[in-house]
C-alpha cells in the first residue's frame, strides 16, 4: 500500500468517526441537550490546542466535527447552517487530499438517503446534489494547491541548494587565495631565493649564469600568472 492510500484511509477514518459521532449525539435525546457546550468545547479545545500542537489531522477533524454538529443540531439538510460543508469540501481538498472531499460527499448522501428526516424530498436530494455539483471544484483547487506547495518545497530545495554552492564556492575562493599566498608564492620565493644563491656562487660559469637568469623570469612570469588566475577566482 501506497503512501497517499494509507493517508486516504486514515483520512476517510478521520471523517467516518467524525460524521458518525456527530449524528449519534445530536439524535441522542440525553447528549443532544448539552450541543451547546459541546460546541464550545471544541472551540476551546481547537484554539487550546494550537498552542501545544500544530496538525492539520487534529485541526481538520475538529473542524468537521464542529460543522456535523452545528449541521445535525439546526436541521441536517434543511439546516441554514448546511453551506458550512461546502467549505469543508474545500478544506478537505487543500489539507487532506481532494479524494477526502469525494468520500465526504459520498457518505453524507449514504447518510441522509438512508435517514431521512424531512419531508421535502426534491429539497434533500437538490441539497445532496449540489454536494456532488462542487466536489469537481474543490478536487481541481485542491491539485492546485498541492501543486503550488510542491513548487514552493523545490523553490526553497533550490534556493538552499543554491545557498550551499555559494558558501562552497566562497570557501574555495578561499582555499584558492591562501594557496596561491602561502604556498604557491613562498614556494616560488624560495626557488628564487636559490636561483640567486647559485648565481653568486663563484662556482658557477657565466653561461650557467645566462640559465639561471631565464629560469628566474620563467618563475617570475609563472608567479604573475598565478596571480592573475587567483584575481580571476576572486572576482567570478
Amino acid at each position: 500500500m501506497t503512501i497517499s492510500s494509507r493517508k486516504f484511509l486514515r483520512h476517510s477514518l478521520i471523517l467516518t468517526v467524525c460524521l458518525l459521532f456527530a449524528f449519534a449525539w445530536t439524535n441522542n435525546p440525553q447528549l443532544s441537550t448539552y450541543n451547546l457546550q459541546l460546541v464550545a468545547f471544541l472551540i476551546i479545545f481547537y484554539f487550546g490546542s494550537r498552542f501545544f500542537v500544530r496538525k492539520t489531522e487534529i485541526d481538520m477533524a475538529v473542524l468537521s466535527l464542529l460543522i456535523f454538529i452545528l449541521v445535525f443540531t439546526t436541521g441536517a439538510l434543511a439546516s441554514p447552517l448546511f453551506f458550512l460543508v461546502y467549505f469543508l469540501l474545500f478544506g478537505l481538498a487543500l489539507l487532506f487530499e481532494p479524494a477526502a472531499s469525494l468520500f465526504l460527499a459520498f457518505f453524507l448522501t449514504v447518510l441522509f438517503l438512508a435517514i431521512p428526516e424531512g419531508t421535502d424530498i426534491l429539497h434533500e436530494l437538490l441539497q445532496l446534489a449540489s454536494l456532488f455539483m462542487l466536489v469537481p471544484l474543490a478536487v481541481i483547487f485542491g491539485k492546485q494547491y498541492l501543486k503550488l506547495v510542491r513548487s514552493s518545497l523545490e523553490v526553497r530545495a533550490l534556493e538552499t541548494e543554491e545557498k550551499n554552492l555559494t558558501q562552497k564556492i566562497e570557501r574555495q575562493k578561499s582555499e584558492v587565495g591562501y594557496w596561491t599566498d602561502k604556498v604557491f608564492g613562498q614556494k616560488l620565493a624560495e626557488i628564487q631565493n636559490y636561483i640567486k644563491f647559485l648565481e653568486k656562487d663563484p662556482a658557477t660559469t657565466s653561461e650557467k649564469k645566462s640559465l639561471l637568469r631565464q629560469i628566474s623570469a620563467k618563475i617570475y612570469a609563472i608567479f604573475l600568472s598565478g596571480k592573475e588566475m587567483e584575481k580571476e577566482v576572486k572576482n567570478a
